[in-house]
């Protein structure tokens, strides 16, 4: 799976079972990261190949902001659906569609991402920004990041160790 395909199934149980909460960009942003974080500390790597990238505001993965920066600071209210062109091996490209199927999950990682949305959707997106940047990852390059460079990644050890969220 994707990113998006985290992203879309976080919009679709945070719409659902917290219709009057906003789902805004940046606190999905964060959910993504904090599902990553405790994905990784069960499984030692992190659900997606697309990288975890440190911008100013803390983790971001590209993908997905591309995918919903149309909505601003506004509330995202659906999965996203479209067509995804990817690059194969033999230099190929393939077009995909992206719908949105909750049978694509298992419960698992349903059970995971339920956890991070019900612990933190009630959040305002800049406590999720605040504690993002309690961590080393982020702390350490700060400098960087703050002066405009959105090339930093997050390695899996600054995942793992991030201080949020605690999952049991």
């Amino acid at each position: 799976m994707k990113a998006i395909d985290y992203a879309n199934y976080i919009v679709w149980y945070a719409n659902k079972k917290y219709p009057n909460i906003p789902l805004t960009h940046l606190k999905l942003q964060k959910l993504i990261y904090y599902f990553c974080v405790l994905y990784a500390r069960e499984k030692n790597h992190i659900p997606f190949e697309e990288k975890i990238s440190k911008w100013q505001f803390g983790p971001v993965v590209s993908s997905v902001y591309d995918e919903f920066k149309v909505y601003g600071a506004n509330p995202i209210k659906n999965p996203s659906t479209g067509m995804v062109l990817t690059k194969k091996e033999d230099g190929s490209f393939q077009l995909d569609t992206t719908e949105f199927d909750i049978n694509n999950y298992s419960s698992d990682i349903k059970k995971l991402m339920d956890f991070i949305v019900d612990e933190l959707i009630q959040l305002e997106p800049f406590t999720l920004v605040d504690r993002t940047h309690e961590d080393d990852g982020w702390k350490y390059y700060s400098h960087i990041i703050l002066a405009g460079d959105k090339s930093l990644a997050y390695t899996l050890n600054e995942i793992i160790n991030s201080k949020y969220p605690n999952y049991s």
